[in-house]
């Protein structure tokens, strides 16, 4: 639709002018009517309203039928913009073992504090404290 609005005219321009030279005569379709643009809902934010619902993590992916992981990614963005509390999602003894390991450590990935921490910890639950020791950052340089 995009590439119809901006070269349109030029390539119907081009097929009269070729079936002008080969005397043919050209058929045109109909044009199509405009149809009204519907804003899109970002699928993080459709998670997380499903989630303020109510609606538990498995179920709204169950439902979108999406990944737990992926529902958790969506989540994790709204606790990195403090819309989400993380105590939410992550048990108070979780956050506080991941916290004091990020304060006493300057780790590059998620895969480095993993191999440090408790195998219970899972990857979303250290996505979840990261992005809240993120937003926290942020709130302090306000």
């Amino acid at each position: 639709k995009k590439k119809l609005d901006l070269f349109g005219e030029e390539i119907l321009t081009l097929i009269g002018d070729y079936c002008d030279g080969k005397e043919l005569k050209p058929v045109m379709a109909e044009a199509s009517k405009k149809v009204k643009r519907v804003t899109k809902i970002p699928s993080r934010q459709i998670s997380f309203e499903m989630w303020q619902s109510g609606k538990g993590i498995e179920a709204i992916a169950e439902e979108r039928e999406l990944g737990i992981s992926t529902i958790e990614g969506h989540l994790a963005n709204y606790v990195g913009m403090g819309k989400i509390p993380v105590k939410q999602l992550v048990t108070p003894d979780k956050l506080e073992k991941i916290l004091d390991y990020y304060k006493h450590h300057h780790p590059e990935t998620l895969t480095e504090v993993k191999a440090e921490l408790d195998d219970s910890i899972t990857y979303s639950e250290l996505r979840f404290v990261l992005q809240h020791i993120n937003f926290m950052e942020k709130q302090n340089k306000k």
